[in-house]
């Protein structure tokens, strides 16, 4: 699997247009598994032992999903676990608390981690 290209430059203009990316859906949450898992293979293979939950998106489909869902509180311990992984600059943002009101920058945040973890990954591991 090839790691996914994260999107974290969502903003204000999005959600006033009314883009695709101002609205997190179940297709955002499947990037963000697949991210996890990409790392968390990463990560394995070069000796760093870590374990993350990999059926997190079985059966959400590609529309709704429910915001309460334990599978997103599974998505946060996914990437609180990968980011104590490696070390990262003073400009990856912290994971957020919780994801039951996603926002622009909740959903930047999450994205921009998995991302920052990843150049961090490469830059150390290649």
């Amino acid at each position: 699997m090839a790691f996914p290209v994260m999107i974290f430059d969502r903003d204000q203009t999005d959600l006033a247009n009314n883009t695709a990316k101002a609205f997190h859906n179940a297709s955002d949450l499947m990037r963000i598994n697949d991210a996890c898992l990409e790392l968390s293979n990463l990560f394995n293979a070069v000796g760093v032992s870590n374990s993350v939950s990999s059926n997190l998106y079985s059966g959400w489909g590609t529309d709704a999903f429910e915001r309460t869902d334990a599978r997103l509180i599974q998505m946060l311990d996914n990437v609180t676990t990968l980011r104590g992984l490696i070390e990262l600059g003073p400009l990856t943002p912290d994971v957020p608390e919780d994801f039951n009101r996603p926002t622009l920058e909740k959903a930047n945040d999450i994205e921009r981690i998995l991302h920052d973890i990843y150049v961090a990954y490469n830059e150390k591991y290649t």
